[in-house]
């Protein structure tokens, strides 16, 4: 360890000391500036820190590096700072459930059992939680079992799953799913895994106190706000009070497939014009903390698919599901993955003439945003070129930006053009801190720096306008194409902890050793190959 390191720990482990156990004469400034001056000074050669000390912003409240250095001497981590600190923030929803519940959280409900699995398709709406390890067994599989001829994946393209659902460190194994079925929805068919298909949703809720007690209000998560400014019934702006809270879903986390196999197929009789394969989902917007052991990814396609005429005229396709055949270890499809490894085997049969487009990799088919993640398993897609562990689309926006990143974009196209930073400006909706939002839950997941205010409530945000079509995607990313011209934007969005694009990924097959340079060992273990520290016992 670099003298650099030792000096970090010492630091920090002072501060925790006097942080937590003051002296009423003792002032830790001098400490937080020696913590501050070790973060911000140039790495010695060979300190694993070196590629990050570029991504720590000066402007930064150094209590929060202070809090996260001091996790750092805790967990006795002899690795850089930087990539701790980002992940130490970059991995809320993992850090959340390092310790499984024992209790399920109000207004969740909790699955216990296969049954209690399988009524999760009755109310795709509500989040759940697991509370148990679940095995299924062959017999469940075969004629006259539970689910005689293979899983039905939860969500469909008409019904998609738009709850919450934290596997709790849970492992689900010995799981069967296949498409070919006979099934009451056919739609089920283009969407093949544990879920099928998963859309992100969000909506804020409202109540007077007339309509409900302050009890009842607490209980359902509502907040009371003064000074509210409404449209009432005749046109006219009032201000009054209101119960609020927000409220979205429609991704999954935490979550752990082993010892299963899943078959998706598209044949002459299939409906639509998309295949999307994965163990955990065929597609979701977000997969977080989530790995497969000992899983087979199979699909095929054996007549002409479709062809997909909601494909935009020009330019790549931007809408998640454009693409005809999409499969992966662990999604067939997703705009983010952060914190997932696997071992998946992926095999796919299909011919270029029967299938328009394709992706097919390791992890997920594609991503707009993978990060902390790794792969180690294999891909053989036969006649197609493969994408190897994940395409990542080019042609995206992130869906939240901090205002930071807003306004930066928004001031270089105004240099440029006045009319195009207004073209930007209102693809947009400020979501400022304080008030409920339902995408506020979802920007916890989608924003890593938390670096800047110590609480989330404070950060104010942007939240892109979830029902964008493909061209609108297209010309959105041209203006930010534009304000960026050298091609910068995901190391800007990765310095100001906005998560886009590709980044502390690796492929086990290429190198079997790699440094891992990015794992937090908050949440990591470091036997050999980092393994998600919520599933260990």
């Amino acid at each position: 360890m670099h003298d650099f390191e030792h000096d970090l720990k010492r630091a920090a482990s002072a501060y925790i000391e006097k942080t937590y156990a003051p002296k009423e004469s003792e002032d830790t400034s001098s400490l937080e500036d020696r913590v501050g001056s070790l973060l911000s000074r140039e790495a010695p050669e060979g300190s694993a820190r070196g590629k990050e000390v570029s991504f720590m912003k000066k402007s930064r409240k150094w209590t929060a590096v202070i809090a996260a250095a001091a996790l750092i001497a805790l967990l006795g981590a002899a690795v850089a700072a930087g990539p701790i600190i980002r992940n130490l923030i970059n991995t809320r929803t993992a850090q959340q459930s390092v310790v499984q519940l024992d209790e399920v959280p109000e207004g969740w409900i909790g699955v216990y059992t296969v049954e209690d699995l399988d009524a999760v398709r009755d109310d795709c709406e509500a989040n759940y939680i697991l509370m148990a390890d679940l095995t299924f067994v062959p017999e469940d599989f075969e004629d006259g079992g539970r689910f005689a001829g293979g899983w039905e994946p939860i969500g469909t393209d008409r019904h998609p799953f738009i709850g919450t659902f934290n596997g709790n460190g849970h492992v689900i194994r010995g799981l069967y799913v296949t498409n070919t079925k006979e099934i009451a929805v056919e739609e089920t068919k283009n969407y093949v895994g544990l879920f099928g298909y998963c859309k992100l949703w969000a909506k804020s809720d409202y109540a007077s106190p007339e309509e409900m007690t302050p009890e009842e209000a607490a209980a359902g998560g509502y907040q009371l706000y003064e000074d509210v400014e409404m449209i009432d019934e005749n046109g006219n702006l009032v201000t009054t009070y209101l119960y609020m809270r927000g409220r979205a879903g429609g991704y999954i986390k935490n979550l752990g497939i082993e010892d299963s196999r899943i078959v998706g197929v598209y044949d002459a009789d299939s409906f639509g014009n998309r295949l999307f394969v994965g163990s955990v989902v065929g597609y979701s917007e977000y997969v977080i903390n989530c790995y497969t052991k000992n899983v087979t990814v199979e699909a095929s396609v054996t007549a002409p698919m479709k062809e997909n005429t909601d494909l935009p005229a020009t330019g790549p396709c931007t809408n998640p599901t454009y693409y005809s055949l999409s499969v992966g270890g662990i999604a067939g499809g997703c705009y983010l993955m952060d914190c997932c490894w696997s071992d998946a085997s992926v095999t796919v049969r299909a011919d270029d003439t029967d299938v328009p487009t394709w992706h097919i990799g390791g992890l997920s088919g594609y991503a707009v945003t993978c990060i902390t993640s790794y792969y180690g398993g294999t891909v053989d897609a036969g006649t197609l070129p493969d994408d190897g562990m994940v395409y990542i689309l080019k042609n995206d926006v992130p869906h939240i930006l901090t205002r930071a990143v807003f306004e930066e974009i928004s001031g270089r196209l105004e240099a440029i053009d006045e009319f195009k930073a207004n073209c930007f400006m209102a693809y947009y909706c400020l979501k400022e801190a304080g008030i409920p939002s339902a995408w506020r839950a979802v920007a916890l997941d989608l924003i890593a720096d938390r670096l800047e205010e110590e609480d989330p409530a404070g950060i104010d945000i942007y939240v892109c306008d979830p029902d964008l079509k493909p061209r609108e995607y297209t010309g959105l990313s041209a203006l930010v194409g534009e304000a960026f011209t050298d091609g910068g934007f995901e190391a800007y969005c990765r310095e100001n902890g906005v998560k886009y694009g590709c980044y502390y990924v690796y492929d086990l097959r290429d190198d079997p050793a790699p440094t891992f340079e990015g794992f937090d060992p908050a949440i990591w273990t470091d036997d050999g190959l980092p393994q998600l520290k919520i599933f260990v016992d």
